[in-house]
């Protein structure tokens, strides 16, 4: 049954697994509200030179993917990731961490970075004020120790 739900999900919210493993080939998001299925484990470890400058993200190779949203607009932008479980079911959820950069791929600026919601809750949930034209590059990677599986991303 919980195979059969994964199936569903993935076939109601589209999946573009195993791509966007550095900035310059992130997901482009194409237009708000946005929600999408992935999943870390499909995502080879690479290096992002400057991914490590919100501090929570290792220096080095990192298992996440990347997504870009340019701002059409001035206001408040909402993203959120939410870990899901592993397909076997005996795998933890994921625990993201959801880290946000302006300026380019190759001089990364950190804007806002999140682990977790709150104790009870380790989802990941940044609320920022977009500046119209300003491209937002979105990291999403596993807590150290729980690197890698999927999560559901949104943008609103």
């Amino acid at each position: 049954m919980i195979i059969l739900r994964s199936v569903v999900a993935l076939l109601a919210f589209g999946m573009t697994a195993g791509q966007a493993p550095t900035c310059d080939v992130a997901d482009a998001v194409p237009s708000l509200p946005f929600r999408v299925l992935e999943d870390t484990q499909l995502v080879s470890p690479t290096a992002q030179a400057g991914a490590d400058v919100c501090g929570i993200v290792p220096a080095g190779n990192v298992q996440g993917h990347w997504f870009s949203y340019t701002a059409q607009e001035d206001g408040c932008l909402d993203a959120e990731v939410i870990g899901l479980s592993a397909s076997d079911a005996m795998t933890p959820p994921l625990d993201p961490i959801l880290s946000v950069y302006t300026g380019t791929c190759s001089a990364l600026m950190c804007t806002a970075m999140t682990d977790d919601i709150s104790l009870q809750n380790l989802n990941s949930l940044v609320e920022l004020q977009a500046t119209a034209g300003t491209t937002y590059y979105f990291l999403v990677t596993g807590f150290v120790g729980e690197s890698a599986g999927p999560f559901s991303f949104t943008i609103a």
